[in-house]
This record gives C-alpha cells, sequence and structure tokens, in this order.
C-alpha cells in the first residue's frame, strides 16, 4: 500500500479518503432517517397485525378520520369480535412527558415519557416483561416501566413495589409492578411510565378522548373488522339507520396497521409520531446519487493516475506479472481506501451523535444504536472499492508493454470522453442536490417571514366537534 502515498500520488489518495468519507457519513445518516420511517412500528413480533380504530365524525370535512372515541364503547366491543385477538384503551401522545418524583426523594424531578392505558393493552403489543407481575397491572393505581427508565431511577435495585408520585398532583401516586424491555424508539409504545387507566371516565359516553388499539388473528381481515366495528357504533352510540351520521359512517370507518398510520395524513392531531413518504424516498435517492457521486469521484481520480502508474504496471508485466494479480493488486488498493474512509465516517458519525445536530434525526445516532446502519455502511464502502477500482483497474492493465515502456503512451480519445462524461454527471448531480437544499431553504424562510396580515403569536387554536362547528 506504500505506493499509495508515493510522491505523485498521496495527494489523489487523501482527496479520495476525504471524499470517500463525507460521501459515507452523509449517506448513513440519511439511512438513519430513511430505515426509522420504514421500520415504524414494524420492527417488533405481530406488528402486522395491530392496527388503529379510525372513523369520520364532521360531515363538514369529508375524508378527515378521526381516532378518539368514549370508553364505555371500546368497552362494548371487548370479546365480540371473532378476528380480533385483543383489543384496548390506549391513551397516547408520542413523546407525551410528565414529572415524577420516587416517593422516598422528593428533591429530584424526573421527567419521563408517560402514557394511560387498560390491562388489555398487555395482549395488544409484545410486551416483554423482565421483572415483576404484569397480572398486577389490573390494580388501580398501578404502573409498569421501562428497563430504561428502572435503570435511571433505581440503578441498584429492583423497582418493582416502588412507588412514583406525579409532581403536580400529590395524590397520584402509582405502585410498579412489572418492569418491560424497551421497545425501539420507532414504535408506538413510549419507552416511560404506562398507567394502568383504571375506572377513568368508564361510563362517560360524551368523554371522547381515548383511542382504541387492536390485535387481529389475521392482518387481512381487517375490513371485514371494520365492518363490524361501524354496525357496533351504529347500534352503541344509537344511529339511525337514515341519519347523516350513519351515511357518513357507511364508508367511513377503517382500522389502520400502525405502520400505515405512520404515514397517513388525514387525521388532523394525530397523536403518534408522524412521516412522509414522498420525503423518506427521496431521503433514500439521496443516499443513493451521494454514493454514485463518490464512485465516479473515486474513478475519476483513479483513472487521472494512470499515466503516473502504467509504467510501473507494465515493467511489472515485464517481469512476469498476470493481469489477474495486477487487477487484484488495484482492487486492493481501491478496497484499502474505501475501508480507512469508512473507517473515518463511522468516528464522524459518533462525534455528530455528540452534538445538537441530533435535533435534525429522529432517530438515534449513536453508532452502537445502529449496527444494521453500519453494516449497510460497510457494504457500501465494500461495492463502492470495487465498482470504483475495476475500470481503472482494467483499463491501465489493458495496453502492451513495450508500447509504454517506450514513453508513447496517452489517455486515448474515448478514455478522455468517458472521463468527461463521468465529471459532467458528477457536477450535474452536485449542482441539482445544492438547487434543491438552497429551494428548501428558501421555501423555509419565506413560510417563517412571511406577513400574515396578523399577529400569530395572538392566535389560539382548539379543537372542536361537528355540533359546535355547525352552529358557529
Amino acid at each position: 500500500m506504500k505506493r499509495l502515498f508515493s510522491k505523485n500520488r498521496w495527494l489523489g489518495t487523501i482527496l479520495n479518503v476525504i471524499g470517500l468519507t463525507v460521501s459515507f457519513t452523509v449517506f448513513m445518516i440519511i439511512m438513519i432517517q430513511v430505515l426509522y420511517d420504514w421500520r415504524y412500528d414494524r420492527n417488533y413480533p405481530d406488528s402486522e397485525r395491530i392496527f388503529r380504530f379510525e372513523f369520520t365524525d364532521d360531515p363538514s370535512s369529508p375524508g378527515v378520520y378521526n381516532i378518539t372515541i368514549c370508553r364505555p364503547f371500546i368497552e362494548s366491543v371487548k370479546g365480540k369480535i371473532p378476528e380480533v385477538e385483543a383489543l384496548g384503551a390506549y391513551g397516547y401522545w408520542k413523546n407525551s412527558s410528565a414529572q415524577w418524583y420516587k416517593s422516598d426523594d422528593r428533591e429530584q424531578i424526573y421527567n419521563l415519557l408517560s402514557s394511560d392505558l387498560d390491562t388489555d393493552m398487555l395482549k395488544v403489543f409484545p410486551f416483554e416483561f423482565t421483572e415483576g407481575d404484569p397480572a398486577e397491572f389490573a390494580r388501580p393505581m398501578s404502573a409498569i416501566i421501562a428497563e430504561s427508565v428502572a435503570e435511571l431511577l433505581w440503578p441498584d435495585e429492583s423497582p418493582v413495589g416502588k412507588t412514583i408520585v406525579n409532581r403536580y398532583n400529590s395524590s397520584a401516586e402509582y405502585r410498579i409492578v412489572a418492569v418491560y424491555r424497551d421497545f425501539p424508539r420507532n414504535s408506538s409504545v413510549e419507552n416511560g411510565v404506562l398507567l394502568q387507566m383504571g375506572d377513568d371516565c368508564l361510563t362517560l359516553w360524551n368523554e371522547w378522548s381515548f383511542q382504541c388499539y387492536m390485535k387481529l388473528h389475521n392482518p387481512d381481515d381487517a375490513g371485514k373488522v371494520a365492518e363490524m366495528l361501524r354496525d357496533k357504533m351504529l347500534e352503541a352510540l344509537e344511529i339511525g339507520p337514515d341519519s347523516d351520521m350513519a351515511k357518513m359512517l357507511e364508508s367511513g370507518v377503517r382500522i389502520t396497521n400502525l405502520h400505515e398510520a405512520y404515514f397517513s395524513r388525514d387525521i388532523p392531531g394525530d397523536n403518534m409520531g408522524k412521516g412522509n413518504r414522498t420525503t423518506t424516498g427521496s431521503l433514500f435517492a439521496i443516499g443513493l446519487i451521494l454514493i454514485v457521486i463518490a464512485i465516479i469521484n473515486f474513478i475519476n481520480m483513479a483513472t487521472a493516475a494512470v499515466p503516473m502508474s502504467i509504467k510501473d504496471i507494465n515493467t511489472r508485466k515485464v517481469l512476469g506479472s498476470g493481469r489477474a494479480a495486477l487487477i487484484r493488486r488495484q482492487l486492493a488498493e481501491a478496497l484499502f481506501i474505501a475501508a480507512a474512509a469508512f473507517a473515518l465516517s463511522v468516528l464522524a458519525l459518533h462525534l455528530i451523535s455528540t452534538t445538537s445536530f441530533t435535533y435534525y434525526i429522529s432517530g438515534s445516532l449513536k453508532v452502537g444504536d445502529n449496527i444494521p446502519v453500519i453494516l449497510l455502511g460497510a457494504a457500501a464502502a465494500v461495492c463502492t472499492s470495487l465498482i470504483a477500482g475495476i475500470f481503472p483497474a482494467m483499463y491501465s492493465t489493458s495496453f502492451q508493454p513495450a508500447l509504454v515502456l517506450k514513453g508513447s503512451f496517452s489517455l486515448s480519445d474515448k478514455g478522455k470522453m468517458f472521463r468527461s462524461i463521468l465529471v459532467g454527471f458528477q457536477f450535474t448531480a452536485s449542482f441539482v442536490l445544492m438547487a434543491a437544499a438552497l429551494y428548501i431553504q428558501v421555501q423555509t424562510s419565506f413560510m417563517k417571514s412571511m406577513d400574515m396580515g396578523f399577529n400569530r403569536d395572538l392566535v389560539v387554536e382548539f379543537g372542536c366537534g361537528s355540533r359546535i362547528g355547525q352552529k358557529s
């Protein structure tokens, strides 16, 4: 590998390593976000069987769905639909937190992700309990916590049997009955404190603030289950068959797999995490373009170095080296450059994970949390080295030794044209990416600074039911 850092090649080698390092680093950061979206509510057992109940409830907004309903309705359908394995009520808001302290230590305050759920929700999601008895969760004022929370609050002892208190409601004292293994960050189960819902609003038909989640025996029965839920809804809420509400619900009840719900755009104020398919697809395309640009840059740099290494290559030919051995030698050099760049990109990713840049990425940027992405980056590095190294290796070993040793070698017209095409594509792709980034920046600045004709800080937004809307 000393040849890579010879007098005529060291600058090209360093530029290659720097270019590949930047490309691999950005590629891995992009793929962390892409995989976060692609695997949202897909990366735990039975995820394809878990659905959420959604329905239309506002005649003035056709095609717009609601996800909250009263607990009495949820209780009325439990055990009534054979295709449903488990069904429960979930008071869930993504990244919703509350302030807690341990009952025996009122000084230290912990800001923990918190949600409410009933006992049946433990059968909907695949909880894996590591301590305690989840059957105890049926008792009022019980809580289960994630392993990460248990490690934070009680690093040296079991949290089972301990109690935590809500900072702003001293009577809200919950007993921890079990500890569950952390779910992935991109899922609809928060790794925090899950509280027993108890009898909250259990008889209030006019309190529509709960979500209904369910697990089906067979996900193919989703359409059938939605129809049965519609019939149950008409019956339980005493909606006449000829009413406007009944006509609206005729085709306005559905159950949606949680992964698909992550990308849905027809639920205003949805309480779960949200992604955008177009954005995710665009990011993936940008990641591939960056790798292609890196490969083209590698080829250009390697081809430019051919005139400086051609005599050495053909001298080896005269001395008996076979063409295959020379090609393998150059591919090994390309692999070394790519491996060095990949190692530096992993280091760069580690350093970036300690900065405020993490705010812009939904998933964790820590190297240990992204082993699949690291492996994908390693595969991209190997592929880059092979693809980018094979052409210069084949090209530089294709000439007759006698011609080169006489000093009459120069790049052919076809070779020059090929390099010009590669450079042209590289510049075009780079300019397109920069133009797209500038366009997004201009649009963002426009939305932030545009004069709306009123003071936006004095405007309050709140939701209301369809009946209030019709009377306004």
